[in-house]
């Protein structure tokens, strides 16, 4: 079975966190991450700043239904910004980008259904 490869994540999950196969992860890559998480030193923050990033978005709109407005928009925003690490007085100038990308994520109905499914997980979850 082809099975498409997984982009390699900055961060990962907090020490001690189950790993969990991803749809499309293979059981090697699987058993590689779960290896790698476990030669962490304890205590490690394993979070890369997007992961946080996600994490905050998920706490201040936990219980909001997903739609471009205010989720899809602060979520891209959010990730933008650490990704880029935009200083916090030059959020305001990338909040007109993270609306219309987050517009054309949300007209592509995959896409859509993609960042439900996450906003779903992420509220549903201890870390959000």
């Amino acid at each position: 079975m082809n099975q498409v490869p997984r982009p390699e994540r900055r961060g990962g999950k907090a020490p001690g966190a189950p790993s969990s196969a991803t749809p499309g992860e293979t059981r090697q890559a699987v058993v590689e991450r779960v290896i790698q998480e476990a030669l962490l030193p304890p205590g490690a923050d394993c979070w890369s700043e997007e992961d946080r990033a996600v994490i905050r978005v998920a706490r201040r709109y936990r219980g909001k239904p997903f739609g471009l407005n205010p989720v899809a928009v602060e979520l891209v925003l959010e990730v933008a910004c650490a990704f880029f690490r935009v200083r916090e007085g030059d959020r305001d100038h990338w909040r007109g980008l993270s609306e219309a990308v987050a517009a054309t994520l949300c007209e592509d109905p995959v896409c859509h259904s993609r960042l439900e499914s996450l906003w779903q997980r992420f509220c549903e979850s201890d870390d959000g």
